[in-house]
Parts: structure tokens; C-alpha cells; sequence
């Protein structure tokens, strides 16, 4: 189930497919995910619901200094309709980070980067614009059957700011199938009003590996 928190709040279905991939040669680590939801939401009252589609891509391309944990990254990033101010946008970001390693299989990185967007308003209204990103992450290999992750991630612009926390916990069922539990918290800041919106997302999934 899907609750917002925003002016109005509303309960809906949310039917959401995800992929990601990691590879891995000599010093370049390459991350994909992508996201799709489909929603069905019903105002309080109304027996009718509609639908909406969001779409959420990104690649980050990172490049490990001989012997070092610190890294230079490329990242695109495609948002359709996504909770925002913007029905879509395409930004492409570089920067740096740089990657730690605990005891237990604990792996926490931290980058901060720049770049650059095109998006489109609701109304059809295109924009360009620099804009910011800074992202945090968690990776704690519990055991061989459980992994726990955090992310939160920051992208900002001269019109928008928009906000990512999400926390998750897989579980193994066999070496390709598992359990994937996860609570997601979006946040908007629309730099055009005072006002912003928020959204707690709380789902279970089936995961495939391979």
C-alpha cells in the first residue's frame, strides 16, 4: 500500500518492477537501477481511480584511483512523471566520492558532484539548469542470507529540490530468489512556492538474481 502525505492524502495500489546491476572490471565499477511503478489512486469518495506511470533510471560509472578507495563517477539520470516538480528530466552529473570499509561487511561511500539538466514542466514548459547532487550510502552484508542497505540522495537545482531516504532488507529464500522489504520517504521542495510535498512508500517484493 502507498500513503502521501501532502495537502490532500489519498490511499492507492502500486504495482512497481525493479533492475539493477553491478559490474566490476580491474578499477571501474559500473551500477545500474531502474524503477518502474504503475499507480492506481482513488480520492477520498470517488469509486472511479487513474492511473500514473513513473519511471526512474539511472547509470553511475565509477573510477577507483590505483590502490584507493577514492573515486571520479558519471552518472546519467532519466525521471518521467516521478514525485516532483518536473513530468520529466534528464541530467547528466560528475563528481567525486570516496568509499570506506568496516568490520562485519560493512561498506559506507559518500560523493558530492555537479551537472547538468533538461526537464519539462507539467504544463509543456522546458527548463535547463545546473544543478547539485550529494549521495550517501549503507551496504551491511548481514549474514549470507541477509543484506541490509540504506540510500539517501539530494538533487538540487535552481527550481527544484528533491530528496530520497530509503532503507531495505533482502532476504534470501535460495541462491536466485528472495524477499525484499523496503520503505522509501521522497521529499519536494519546489523552489517556486513555500510549500512541499512528501511521500512514505512501504512495499514487499520478490527479488530474482542472476
Amino acid at each position: 500500500m502507498h500513503a502521501s502525505f501532502s495537502e490532500s492524502t489519498y490511499t492507492s495500489k502500486l504495482l512497481a518492477l525493479e533492475g539493477s546491476f553491478l559490474a566490476k572490471k580491474d578499477n571501474v565499477e559500473t551500477v545500474g537501477v531502474l524503477e518502474f511503478d504503475r499507480e492506481y489512486i482513488q480520492a477520498p469518495g470517488q469509486s472511479s481511480s487513474i492511473s500514473t506511470d513513473k519511471i526512474d533510471a539511472h547509470v553511475k560509472r565509477k573510477l577507483f584511483a590505483t590502490g584507493k578507495d577514492y573515486y571520479a563517477y558519471l552518472s546519467p539520470r532519466f525521471r518521467h512523471d516521478r514525485f516532483g516538480y518536473f513530468e520529466n528530466s534528464l541530467a547528466l552529473r560528475v563528481g567525486a566520492g570516496r568509499r570506506f570499509a568496516f568490520e562485519r561487511g560493512v561498506l559506507v561511500s559518500l560523493d558530492l558532484g555537479t551537472g547538468y539538466r533538461e526537464a519539462r514542466k507539467f504544463n509543456g514548459d522546458r527548463v535547463t539548469e545546473s544543478l547539485m547532487s550529494a549521495s550517501a550510502s549503507l551496504d551491511w552484508k548481514i549474514t549470507e542470507m541477509a543484506h541490509f542497505k540504506f540510500l539517501f540522495t539530494h538533487e538540487q537545482g535552481a527550481i527544484e529540490r528533491y530528496r530520497t531516504f530509503e532503507l531495505s532488507l533482502k532476504n534470501k529464500l535460495s541462491s536466485i530468489l528472495g524477499l525484499k522489504y523496503r520503505i522509501t520517504y521522497t521529499r519536494d521542495y519546489p523552489f517556486s512556492s513555500l510549500g512541499h510535498a512528501g511521500e512514505v512508500v512501504a512495499d514487499i517484493g520478490l527479488s530474482y538474481s542472476f
